[in-house]
């Protein structure tokens, strides 16, 4: 699924990037394109011994439904946005542009964003379709320019099209008006992406290559810093696929690396019922600017965080931070912190902080079948401050050897997270209901298309593992293997955003479901 929204994702944020540009002039082309996004097209894939699983998932009833609802909502959202400019009103041009965006991802496509400096974005699509389907293509592409109040291709036309051997191009780059659409075949932009081989020539069903050094913002997170450039690779592998991600930095991002601090005397696996292991570090010089986790007042800050989940029960996810003396980091939140949440907490109505009676540690109550806690733990040589959100009875069975050693026997892993994303789709989801009692996340209807996509595909995934390296002081490399690009948590939110009324747009903020506009 994630190869299915990544194409339509990315020419939706390119062509918004130049939908306000006035762009009736042809530009000398940048010597490097922003945005350079090539993509199969399911209609090759299909048949393949590539990627099988994501195949059996693309052609599901529920799948149809779920990709044609989310088409309908951005062919419209596109025209309301004017993308492309039209006089109509937005219904009648989305009746035109919606019989389109299916080939987007069916079809070969190629699309490059560009950007000369001084000069407003242009965007060039290419797209690789049968005659026939190149006629519907002429036909409605000429009915949106004709509510446009121009004549087909004629000057000053918000966009122009053309048919070139088997490509069909579309650009905001105008035709010299002496030659007509003819001259958009011959542009610069356009003989550079139809002659590039693509992803065909590399073996990657999808591949992405994004600019980034006019961006001038550091990204969010713990591996934050200024970007200056991004490439992204999708492959098939048999039943499953293989994400390849490189990000470049514009300086090195000073991350401090140590020796993995595992907690495996922790970590159970009682009935072989662990599934979901994620192990992160390099993270001191975030928690230390996150206002937040700055607040804790834990010092010295963590550099590493853990957490897992289980099967065995519901609600069974664990997490560690290694800390320095852990009593004392709970006896100076229980004196300093508590309070204050407390007050909050009682605002909202959503229980009260406790300190847990036999041992250094807070217990979250009065919640509806959840009990979060949070105490100190002291293993051989280290501290740690352990939470969850369930109690978990006692076992004796340490975490498999395999899966540490993935962490241990590398010095660059930044990131680790392995999961059967089957049970961590399921866990996940049977999570939502109760957070949803306590805070703004909307609960999805049982009977909504994502939910019953979500159901349908839930026992056809397994292993997801996703890593992210410290390959240079300036690049992190990130490789995941999986059956249909996401992991558990991604496809709960990639089904959240498609059952969004406001969809492709994003505007939830999480937060406590507040009871009062004021504090007691």
């Amino acid at each position: 699924m994630k190869r299915s929204i990544l194409p339509l994702i990315t020419v939706l944020l390119g062509i918004n990037l130049v939908s306000s540009a006035n762009s009736q002039t042809v530009r000398p082309p940048s010597a490097q394109p922003v945005v350079r996004l090539s993509s199969t097209g399911f209609a090759k894939l299909e048949g393949s011994p590539e990627a099988t699983t994501l195949q059996e998932v693309w052609k599901l009833p529920s799948t149809s439904e779920l990709r044609h609802r989310a088409l309908d909502k951005l062919g419209l959202w596109l025209i309301e946005r004017g993308i492309p400019r039209t006089n109509s009103d937005p219904e009648a041009g989305a009746r035109e542009l919606r019989p389109l965006l299916n080939d987007l991802l069916q079809e070969r496509i190629e699309l490059a964003i560009e950007n000369t400096q001084n000069q407003p974005w242009t965007w060039t699509l290419a797209i690789q379709l049968p005659d026939s389907r190149a006629e519907v293509w002429k036909t409605h592409l000429g009915n949106l320019q004709k509510q446009a109040g121009r004549e087909k291709n004629a000057p000053g036309t918000p966009f122009a099209f053309t048919q070139t051997a088997s490509w069909f191009v579309v650009s905001n780059q105008q035709p010299a008006p002496a030659a007509g659409a003819a001259s958009l075949a011959s542009n610069p932009v356009v003989q550079r992406i139809i002659s590039n081989p693509g992803p065909g020539a590399s073996n990657a069903l999808l591949s992405l290559d994004l600019d980034l050094s006019s961006f001038d913002r550091e990204l969010p997170g713990p591996f934050s810093g200024r970007p200056k450039h991004l490439s992204a690779k999708l492959r098939g592998s048999k039943t499953t696929l293989k994400t390849e991600l490189t990000l470049e930095f514009k300086e090195p991002l000073g991350l401090s690396l140590e020796p993995w601090k595992v907690p495996v005397g922790i970590i159970r696996d009682s009935r072989n019922s662990l599934m979901s292991f994620t192990a992160v570090q390099g993270i001191r010089s975030w928690v230390s600017r996150n206002p937040f986790l700055k607040g804790l007042e834990i010092n010295p800050a963590p550099n590493q965080f853990f957490t897992w989940g289980q099967t065995f029960a519901p609600f069974q996810i664990q997490a560690a931070l290694p800390v320095a003396n852990g009593v004392a980091q709970i006896e100076s939140l229980e004196t300093r912190r508590v309070p204050e949440w407390n007050k909050v907490l009682a605002h909202n109505s959503v229980g009260k902080l406790e300190q847990l009676p036999n041992e250094p540690g807070i217990l979250w109550t009065a919640l509806p079948i959840l009990t979060p806690y949070l105490r100190a733990v002291k293993e051989p040589g280290q501290d740690y401050l352990l939470s969850g959100i369930f109690p978990v009875p006692p076992s004796t069975n340490p975490p498999p050897a395999e899966l540490i050693s993935q962490l241990t026997n590398r010095d660059n892993i930044l990131y680790y997270d392995w999961e059967i994303t089957q049970f961590r789709l399921a866990q996940i989801r049977s999570l939502i209901p109760l957070l949803s009692i306590v805070t703004t996340l909307p609960p999805l209807d049982n009977s909504a298309p994502a939910n019953l996509w979500m159901e349908a595909i839930q026992s056809k995934l397994g292993n997801t593992v996703t890593e992210l390296s410290l390959t240079s002081p300036g690049t992190i490399s990130m490789l995941r293997t999986s059956h249909i690009g996401l992991n558990g948590l991604e496809l709960v939110a990639l089904a959240y955003w498609l059952e969004s009324p406001e969809f492709p747009k994003t505007s939830w903020n999480p937060g406590f479901r507040p009871v009062s506009s004021e504090l007691p």
